[in-house]
């Protein structure tokens, strides 16, 4: 068996819970690209690390505390930028706001070695952290989280598939609030995975996706303020 010697594309991820933590495991990354969620309080050092540039929700959103921008991704400058995306994917549930502010879906459109070696233009990493709370797991699909947590997805799904449909190496990773278990009708595995037909890596409530033109081929994680941030990396499938 030969080893791979080419190209890998390596991503990571992290709640930080707005701990300094976070951004030094962006720092020790370098990563092509850094997905964070709960950073809305750390987005100055975040844009200050040098050589990389920062995605973030702009001016004119008006989620409570900032949370808005609570989700980033971080990418390395030496890959061509090929745009990003901002955009809310659900809306607040007054009643239990703390756990269901609005959400906004993020990503960062970038060329990459493997995506060229596949014949794409590049990669889309998505970053996602929908709403929380005990009725994700519950049987009430019509409870106000449900249903906002469901548009998300619902929207990813959509923005993902036009990524994939324009050229781009559709990836997603975030706290999406449920566990590997979670087999509910508004989970992760048959709003996104099955019908994009997505890999799946889970660490506690913390997932990947990915598409099946690459394959991972490392991984590991790191323990922050109260999640398990990991990285991840791939290279092109061959054949």
């Amino acid at each position: 068996m030969s080893t791979y010697t080419g190209p890998s594309l390596v991503i990571w991820h992290g709640n930080g819970h707005n701990e300094m933590s976070l951004v030094q495991y962006v720092k020790d990354a370098n990563a092509d690209s850094f997905a964070c969620n709960e950073a809305q309080n750390l987005l100055t050092p975040l844009r200050d690390i040098e050589g990389h540039r920062l995605t973030v929700a702009g001016r004119g959103w008006t989620e409570d505390i900032g949370r808005a921008k609570s989700t980033c991704i971080v990418t390395r400058n030496a890959h061509e930028n090929l745009g990003k995306l901002t955009r809310k994917v659900s809306e607040r549930v007054p009643s239990v706001i703390k756990v269901a502010p609005g959400r906004v879906l993020v990503a960062s459109f970038y060329a990459h070695p493997v995506a060229t070696a596949l014949g794409m233009e590049g990669v889309a990493h998505f970053a996602l952290h929908p709403d929380a709370g005990p009725w994700l797991r519950e049987d009430d699909a019509s409870h106000p989280v449900v249903r906002e947590y469901r548009e998300a997805l619902n929207s990813t799904r959509t923005h993902m598939k036009a990524a994939r449909d324009d050229g781009l190496l559709p990836i997603l990773t975030g706290d999406l609030q449920v566990g590997a278990g979670h087999r509910k009708a508004w989970g992760p595995r048959p709003q996104l995975a099955k019908p994009l037909g997505l890999g799946v890596r889970v660490v506690g409530i913390d997932w990947a996706l990915f598409g099946t033109r690459v394959v991972p081929v490392a991984f590991s994680t790191r323990r922050l303020f109260d999640h398990t941030g990991f990285v991840i990396s791939f290279r092109p499938r061959e054949g």
